[in-house]
């Protein structure tokens, strides 16, 4: 084997593993599921608009029943249900712009006014809740966290009521 053999063999060798290293990367970047950014993504993209004071409609969106669905019908099911809902909302607003937050809630950032949101989402939410609110409401990341916090638990205290 001479020279140029080794060399290409090394190059080959290196290829392999930065396809590899591109594989891992996106499994830790993108939700497995959905295919959609995901909270550390989520965290740059509000700095980023708090910081920059950009004026942004921030969507939740919180699943309904899906932790019913996984008991009674099985994660498969499940898991279903969660790429349907996701396929609606890419139907309105651009995957870019939509993150998975964890579990069964998500987050839509988009230019659109939130009152155009709301009437976008309203027509599609038959298995989901949701919430939009300008970012400039919000002071600050922490500060949103807070209220998403606080708007999940009113929308799970809601969904046991009926």
């Amino acid at each position: 084997m001479d020279v140029l053999d080794k060399l290409n063999s090394v190059i080959d060798k290196l290829i392999n593993e930065i396809e590899r290293l591109k594989k891992e990367v996106n499994y830790y970047k993108y939700d497995f599921l959905t295919g959609l950014k995901m909270r550390k993504d989520l965290d740059k993209e509000l700095d980023t608009i708090f910081n920059n004071k950009e004026d942004k409609t921030i969507c939740l969106i919180d699943l309904d029943n899906l932790h019913n669905i996984n008991k009674e019908k099985g994660y498969s099911v499940g898991d279903e249900f969660i790429k349907k809902v996701i396929n609606k909302l890419k139907e309105i607003e651009s995957e870019d712009n939509i993150y998975r937050l964890g579990g069964d809630e998500f987050i839509i950032i988009t230019d659109t006014p939130k009152e155009e949101m709301d009437k976008k989402l309203s027509k599609i939410a038959t298995d989901f809740s949701f919430f939009c609110q300008s970012s400039l409401y919000f002071k600050d990341r922490k500060e949103l966290y807070r209220i998403i916090h606080n708007e999940v638990n009113k929308m799970k205290t809601l969904k046991k009521r009926l």
